[in-house]
């Protein structure tokens, strides 16, 4: 599971965006410091009428979810910064039980 998928299953259920292939929109910051990654939401506005900035403060509230340490919404930017614990109890989660390590079995 990478990056934008984790922040994908968060957003699915979001009503504004059902219509919209977010997958296409997010992008990683060039600068970190602006999150793990990113949803520009100025290609949103026009099919949702609203302004970006809007639409990315829409969003951010209707985010529940403890996978985000941090969720930003910055001139029309949502940037999410990844809960790295969060993030590494659910990539465990998918990977093989310790059981199986080194079985020819899995």
């Amino acid at each position: 599971m990478d990056l934008k998928e984790i922040v994908l299953k968060e957003l699915e259920n979001i009503e504004e965006l059902k219509d919209v292939k977010v997958s296409e929109l997010l992008t990683f910051p060039v600068d970190n410091t602006n999150g793990d990654v990113c949803l520009p939401c100025f290609t949103l506005a026009k099919a949702l009428h609203k302004a970006p900035k809007i639409i990315a403060d829409d969003i951010k509230a209707k985010i529940t979810t403890t996978t985000f340490s941090k969720i930003d919404s910055v001139n029309g930017y949502l940037n999410f910064y990844l809960d790295r614990k969060a993030v590494f109890d659910a990539v465990m989660k998918n990977m093989v039980s310790m059981e199986d390590i080194g079985s020819t079995n899995i």
